[in-house]
């Protein structure tokens, strides 16, 4: 079910956005796959949701972004988002 509903994201259902910013990191699977989307709308809304939940799980896929001239921004945002969330729970 969520992997079906993570596949419905785009700009026209922020609510399937705000879903997985509720799951928290139980959502983070399932940004993934929509990293790789051909759409950079749907890139960059999982960029935001990881961005809000993500941990460093999430950074090797953002990573992949940052060659991605139409991504690398908002990829960039959500490594450093969830670095600095990361060091302050250490």
């Amino acid at each position: 079910m969520l992997q079906f509903l993570a596949s419905q994201m785009g700009p026209a259902n922020s609510d399937i956005e705000r879903l997985f910013t509720e799951l928290g990191p139980d959502g983070e699977p399932y940004m993934w796959p929509l990293l790789q989307n051909s759409s950079h709308i749907v890139r960059g809304m999982a960029c935001r949701v990881l961005a809000k939940i993500g941990t460093e799980k999430s950074l090797a896929e953002l990573t992949r972004l940052l060659g991605d001239t139409l991504s690398n921004r908002d990829a960039k945002v959500a490594i450093d988002i969830i670095q600095r969330r990361e060091v302050d729970r250490s």
